[in-house]
């Protein structure tokens, strides 16, 4: 019975579009377009406004997640250059944090590439140390790039004295990584 009378009610008002001239056509459909057909339109115009929505959430959702491991990778950063500022020392040094980017070179004489150049203070034959202690010296500094020759490279030399007995020799390495202390003059032991 419902049906019959949906039918009926549709049969009138599409014969009610169908009469008169263009004009009151144009007045009819606008009239039962913001009153009984009202409601099904703003149902179709509200999906493809979630649709649009719910495509925009994905993407911002996906930015989140980025955002949110280089937030966790920065964090992490400072964790780690904290601990660099946790180091004391006796004279008051102006220590500038770099981090590593890439190496230059063959095997046994790989230089280290930094992301911290002249623009950042760095300048050429700089000490470069870690919380670990000594790595080398800046060999190139360019204005947002520096290359460090590591102790372990053979090309690097280091004049160190030896605590236990104040002997001073230079610090150096071989081809194949082994480091050592060079031109110590020979005690006599008897």
């Amino acid at each position: 019975m419902r049906s019959l009378a949906l039918g009926i009610i549709l049969l009138i008002i599409n014969l009610a579009f169908f009469i008169g001239n263009t004009d009151s056509r144009e007045k009819k459909a606008d009239f039962f377009g913001k009153t009984i057909f009202y409601p099904f339109l703003y149902s179709v115009s509200e999906f493809k406004s979630n649709k649009i929505l719910k495509k925009r959430n994905a993407v911002l959702q996906q930015k989140l997640a980025t955002k949110t491991l280089e937030f966790t990778r920065l964090k992490s950063n400072i964790a780690k250059y904290s601990e660099l500022a946790d180091i004391t020392f006796s004279e008051d040094y102006n220590f500038k944090v770099a981090e590593v980017v890439g190496y230059s070179n063959s095997f046994t004489e790989k230089n280290i590439i930094v992301n911290s150049g002249t623009n950042k203070g760095i300048e050429k034959n700089f000490p470069v140390v870690s919380a670990n202690g000594i790595v080398g010296k800046v060999i190139l500094a360019a204005s947002n790039y520096s290359v460090i020759l590591p102790y372990t490279n053979p090309n690097f030399k280091l004049s160190v004295k030896i605590s236990r007995s104040n002997e001073q020799g230079i610090l150096t390495a071989n081809t194949i990584g082994n480091i050592f202390v060079d031109y110590l003059r020979l005690v006599n032991i008897t």
